[in-house]
């Protein structure tokens, strides 16, 4: 996906801190949203981070194709296995996000969505229901943005 994982797992063991330490998010990408799929790239990144496991690990984009449900399915063993401590979603609409937290057996924990100063006011207006949407106890928002 963005091909930095394995920069990232060498760089924490060169810094030599405890895994405890830090919290580690990584993303499984729209393309792998199948219920098999999600295995597979999931052990890459691990094996890229060169980790036992992640504290949170994301839907990177909605898919049109696979259903929520049957991604959270494997996110739901990939947790129970220890292998994966919280779950999230990211650039998903607020319908979506309701159909997340109607679907998934874990909580979702966050939304991540791009959300930053240089964004042109009429993109912040449209972000910001959805940003306040999770307001009332359904996932927080987290913000990103890109590096240009």
């Amino acid at each position: 996906m963005y091909q930095n994982q394995r920069e990232i797992g060498k760089a924490l063991r060169d810094i030599r801190i405890d895994r405890e330490e830090i919290f580690l998010t990584t993303k499984i990408w729209h393309p792998h949203l199948r219920y098999a799929d999600v295995f597979t790239q999931f052990e890459e990144c691990l094996s890229d981070l060169q980790m036992d496991y992640v504290d949170l690990l994301l839907i990177h984009h909605p898919s049109d194709s696979v259903p929520v449900a049957e991604t959270f399915e494997a996110f739901h063993k990939l947790h129970e296995a220890g292998s994966v401590k919280s779950i999230g979603i990211s650039n998903f609409s607020i319908a979506q996000v309701e159909e997340s937290c109607e679907v998934s057996e874990l909580p979702i924990c966050t939304n991540q969505v791009e959300y930053h100063v240089r964004q042109k006011p009429i993109r912040i207006a449209r972000l910001l229901p959805r940003a306040r949407y999770c307001d009332d106890g359904t996932p927080s928002a987290c913000c990103w943005k890109p590096c240009r």
